[in-house]
């Protein structure tokens, strides 16, 4: 059976996307071989967020932890045929500009021209469980406290004993006008980037669905609910 296609501006061998997962342990420890493997199958596969502010944009700021363009470039440099790579941006991401370094990132280059690039608007929390607002997982304190000036700690890392220590992100707030100013944004600073759009499944999907066609956007992906995903992928 022949499933190739398009979807959200890429060509696909088959109609599956592999979620955005972010810095969380798990999707770190084996971010290469999901990268390496969704690329060989010639599927869509998305970073979620935190994941070069945590883990690093090229070099590793955590041992053992792949960097973010290690991540990326494991799955740019083993598509063939088929498939795109999406890359979400955060309140912490946007404040590093990652997509700017992304865009104009001489090694990822040629890629955006063959259009294997996107980026992705966040507007749910992970895997939907958490509407409006950033990522929680937990963290070791080492990495708490290296990271105290950009994330909110309910409790000071330096100054407890706690092996591992909640970790919030910024909530990003989004209106109607908002998204509809982020796409044009995103249309004119990238223009050869793919624009997809996450949100879980909340009262006001169908408006971002409206205002994402009308927009021009390629693709809304409705993520799952109460999953609890960015807790439950951090332990490994």
């Amino acid at each position: 059976m022949n499933l190739e296609g398009s979807l959200g501006g890429f060509k696909v061998s088959m109609p599956i996307v592999v979620g955005s997962m972010g810095s969380t342990a798990i999707a770190s420890k084996f971010g290469l071989e999901i990268a390496r493997a969704a690329a060989k199958a010639g599927i869509i596969m998305g970073i979620g967020e935190n994941v070069a502010t945590v883990r690093g944009y090229s070099r590793r700021y955590t041992r053992g932890h792949p960097s973010f363009k290690e991540r990326l470039m494991a799955y740019l440099t083993n598509v063939d045929k088929y498939g795109g790579v999406i890359i979400q941006q955060n309140v912490e991401d946007a404040y590093d500009e990652l997509w700017n370094k992304v865009y104009s990132d001489r090694d990822v280059e040629p890629y955006i021209e063959e259009g294997l690039v996107g980026f992705e608007i966040k507007m749910g929390g992970q895997g939907g469980a958490k509407p409006g607002l950033g990522g929680v997982i937990k963290i070791p304190r080492e990495e708490a406290i290296r990271l105290k000036a950009k994330y909110h700690f309910e409790v000071d890392p330096e100054k407890v004993k706690d092996k591992f220590i909640t970790r919030y992100s910024v909530p990003g707030t989004y209106t109607e006008d908002i998204l509809r100013g982020m796409i044009r944004f995103m249309k004119t600073a990238y223009p050869r980037a793919r624009i997809w759009i996450k949100l879980g499944p909340y009262r006001d999907v169908d408006r971002v669905i409206s205002i994402a066609h009308e927009e021009g956007a390629h693709a809304v992906v409705i993520d799952g609910k109460e999953g609890g995903t960015g807790m439950a992928l951090q332990w490994p």
